[in-house]
């Protein structure tokens, strides 16, 4: 008996490769609903010590798919929970690794209409980056990741902070993955943010005229008309960048 059940354990961890390979090329062809279809044909046993498929990478896919892919963040929301405590049981909750399922999270309550919590996911992402020295970028893109979401809820002053924080970083510091294409945009897009709040901030002013624009300077007057920002998907990598939105499409 004992012998049959170790065969029948060396099987199922065939099929569930099998499975999770099979997922992994229908990801390859852009065809995520039958990748999910052959993933939860995987069944997690949290005491095998050698599993067929890493639970973190399994719920991590879930994730991707669901945010990036499929829209549906409920779902995503719910295996990126499941990936947050997989993946704090082999990092720890102060690893930089946390910090980007915590940036998945924020973008799914932002698209939720969940702003409190998207910020709030938001800064904990920030502060786990902040820590680690390797992940520049990620430090960037959260800090204007931060500006955006409080400027959705018209708290121009965090806004403005968070904004010259990433202003700041990619005019001094040359955050390089982050090309200049995207820089500019980035650019426009606070100060279109900045020129649509009827606030008065030199500095921020100063930065974008460093950022290589013109026509920045506030009258301290709001004019009446949508703002429109450039934000970054979930993992940070350009082919799954989110196109230009507007707030008030939010």
């Amino acid at each position: 008996i004992k012998v049959a059940s170790q065969i029948s354990d060396f099987e199922n961890r065939e099929l569930y490769r099998i499975y999770w390979e099979l997922g992994k090329i229908y990801t390859y062809i852009e065809k995520y609903e039958k990748a999910i279809t052959e993933w939860k044909k995987i069944q997690i046993d949290n005491k095998d010590p050698l599993p067929a498929v890493q639970p973190a990478e399994l719920y991590q896919s879930f994730a991707e798919a669901y945010i990036g892919h499929l829209h549906n963040y409920k779902l995503g929301i719910e295996y990126a929970e499941k990936e947050l405590e997989a993946k704090i049981k082999i990092h720890g909750q102060e690893s930089a690794e946390i910090g980007i399922v915590y940036n998945r999270l924020s973008v799914c309550h932002e698209m939720l209409e969940n702003i409190d919590r998207a910020i709030e996911y938001s800064k904990k992402s920030l502060e786990l980056f902040n820590k680690d020295k390797n992940k520049l970028t990620e430090q960037a893109n959260a800090e204007f990741r931060l500006g955006n979401l409080y400027a959705k809820i018209k708290t121009y002053a965090l806004s403005f902070q968070h904004y010259k924080n990433y202003l700041n970083m990619v005019i001094k510091r040359n955050v390089s993955d982050i090309d200049r294409e995207e820089k500019l945009n980035r650019a426009k897009a606070i100060r279109t943010v900045y020129l649509n709040s009827g606030e008065v901030d030199e500095e921020i002013e100063n930065l974008l005229k460093k950022s290589g624009l013109t026509d920045v300077q506030s009258s301290g007057k709001s004019p009446e008309k949508k703002i429109e920002f450039y934000d970054y998907s979930f993992d940070s990598t350009p082919r799954n960048r989110d196109k230009k939105k507007s707030l008030d499409d939010l």
